[in-house]
């Protein structure tokens, strides 16, 4: 192997003399195509949906819609936090084709944050008066989103040199895993609290083999000349860089996106917080059940999204609009039809399915699982016109949007929940997503035809 030759590095680059990247290999990394990125992440992203999903039908058939209804609350308080100080850095780590910062760097910041995120969490117990018992339960899954935390940084760097063949092999191991343990610690003992042991546990261990999924390939190329095994290899290169002009550089360009993730994630559970309020955790866990159904679809479209956004950025940054618009118009037709199947599905087979997925009980609400769809549908859109602001690198005009979002549906849950019940919630779901889609169109479209 050739040894790596000197590489000239411009100041503003400020590159550590050890990440300089020269070849690595006689062989250089393939990048996939977008449509085998694509079939990848949809089998992997699938996989892990179905998963999840059934960690709820698991729950429901052994425990009952309470419990679905107090691991569905633990996720919505602990999701909000972690969406914040995430920083949307996978996004930008993914879309930075320019490598104006190492993957050492956004590991850095994310170890930072997740830290920040965990330590919060007792604290927003208290302040809600949660008990022990749920807030052990919070603390738990708040382990497990940490570790996935974690992992999604990871998963930016396979999504930069476009092979989600490797994070999608790590999802369905997630997934499976997940349901497994969580099957089995549920078996063993009785107790949600000890199920929820079992689902944390596949997040960590998927952390765990990293360096391994990740691939020592996409180590050479991202940092060539580490000494050491391929094992030591990789470890290094996944060794955190505390550089804090890197750092800053960072946070002032992910803070405004890890508010516009919080928002969001506050706009997703706001229908869950007004439920259990007015409620209680036996309705939340029927609706929950019903939103991880449509969840699955949603996966898929996360997959296309995330199978797409090197490819949108990578267009637009060249200026290459009608290539641009030819992608986001069929992920577009795709996301549409997407909703009018689940509708149709919802409207056809609804209560049958929810009977035979869950419980009769959830059987109860099948006017709940259309409007659900629909719901949905709208949200599929929404996702897609949001990948296209990201890899056009249109962060800023995300956080109004998103606040117009979390002020709607707050508002329409609010005051609707306590007179319509599950439906009251849907729709104000649906008002806030409605929102978000007619502004998000609007900062694509206006960015593509600036004069």
């Amino acid at each position: 192997m050739p040894k790596s030759e000197a590489v000239s590095v411009s100041p503003d680059r400020l590159k550590p003399a050890a990440a300089v990247r020269t070849p690595a290999a006689e062989v250089p990394l393939k990048a996939l195509s977008l449509r085998r990125n694509f079939s990848w992440a949809l089998v992997g992203n699938g996989v892990f949906a179905v998963c999840q999903w059934g960690v709820l039908a698991v729950l429901a058939k052994m425990l009952g819609a309470t419990d679905v209804g107090r691991f569905a609350l633990a996720l919505a308080v602990t999701a909000p936090v972690i969406s914040l100080v995430n920083l949307n850095l996978r996004s930008i780590l993914a879309t930075d084709t320019r490598r104006e910062s190492e993957f050492g760097h956004y590991v850095a910041l994310r170890l930072a944050g997740t830290g920040l995120a965990f330590a919060i969490l007792p604290l927003l117990c208290w302040i809600a008066g949660y008990g022990v018992p749920m807030t052990a339960l919070i603390l738990i899954v708040g382990l497990g989103k940490v570790s996935d935390a974690l992992n999604d940084i990871a998963f930016g760097l396979v999504e930069l040199h476009e092979r989600l063949d490797r994070s999608s092999r790590a999802r369905a191991f997630t997934g499976v895993v997940s349901i497994g343990a969580m099957t089995v610690a549920l078996w063993l003992s009785g107790s949600l609290l000890w199920g929820a042991v079992g689902w944390s546990f596949a997040h960590i261990a998927t952390l765990l083999a990293s360096p391994f999924w990740i691939g020592k390939d996409i180590f050479a190329e991202d940092n060539p000349g580490l000494p050491g095994g391929e094992i030591k290899a990789s470890l290094l290169a996944m060794m955190p860089q505390w550089d804090i002009r890197h750092l800053t550089q960072l946070v002032r360009l992910g803070l405004p996106l890890g508010a516009v993730m919080l928002l969001g994630s506050l706009s997703i559970n706001m229908p869950r917080y007004a439920i259990e309020e007015y409620l209680g955790s036996e309705e939340l866990g029927i609706y929950s059940g019903m939103v991880y159904l449509l969840m699955i679809v949603q996966m898929v479209v996360l997959a296309l999204g995330s199978a797409a956004t090197p490819r949108l950025a990578k267009h637009y940054a060249a200026g290459d609009l009608a290539s641009f618009w030819g992608v986001l118009g069929r992920m577009l037709a795709l996301a549409a039809t997407a909703g009018a199947v689940a509708v149709v599905v919802a409207a056809v087979a609804g209560p049958t399915l929810l009977t035979w997925l869950y419980t009769p009980e959830f059987a109860e609400y099948p006017d709940v699982l259309i409007w659900v769809a629909a719901v949905a549908g709208i949200d599929f859109i929404g996702t897609f016109l949001g990948v296209a602001m990201t890899s056009m690198r249109r962060f800023r005009p995300q956080l109004p949007l998103m606040l117009i979002f979390l002020t709607v549906t707050t508002v329409l849950c609010y005051w609707l929940v306590p007179s319509y019940g599950l439906m009251g919630a849907v729709v104000g779901s649906g008002g806030g997503m409605f929102c978000r889609l007619v502004g998000a169109a609007w900062v694509v479209w206006s960015g593509t035809h600036r004069t």
